[in-house]
């Protein structure tokens, strides 16, 4: 809130008024994005190349969920399979086109993508998924 005063001369008498504070004003406030939409997958050889729509806001970055189960979210992808002896990766900082490589051919991969801004993480998107091939 910004600071005001005001000094009041009548008849001698001197009246002041003082409006002051702190505290944030509803201008600052702000939400998360919401979540990319137009998931594509597009498989090849030991890759998967994923495309989505940019999400509306500034400084708006992406994190991708990959395991190579169904039902990955945020919350899950720590415990669930990505290949023998791993598990789910949370990949932070990607843009779309974005090509994992080193895939494993034959192997079905699920992933989902998050926005972020400065207030959070967005909900995610729509699971996609694809199988990466030998010469696709």
């Amino acid at each position: 809130m910004k600071r005001f005063s005001s000094t009041l001369l009548f008849a001698g008498m001197v009246f002041l008024v003082a409006c002051g504070g702190g505290g944030s004003s509803s201008s600052d406030s702000g939400s998360y994005p919401s979540a990319p939409v137009n998931l594509a997958a597009t498989p090849g050889d030991s890759q998967v190349t994923m495309t989505w729509d940019r999400v509306e806001g500034n400084n708006i970055t992406y994190i991708m969920y990959m395991t190579t189960q169904a039902g990955v979210t945020k919350e899950n992808y720590a415990s669930m399979p990505m290949g023998p002896g791993m598990t789910g990766m949370k990949i932070p900082d990607v843009t779309s086109p974005n090509t994992q490589t080193g895939l494993v051919n034959g192997t079905r991969y699920y992933c989902v993508i998050t926005a972020v801004n400065e207030y959070g993480e967005s909900e995610e998107s729509m699971e996609m998924s694809a199988v990466p091939v030998s010469g696709g």
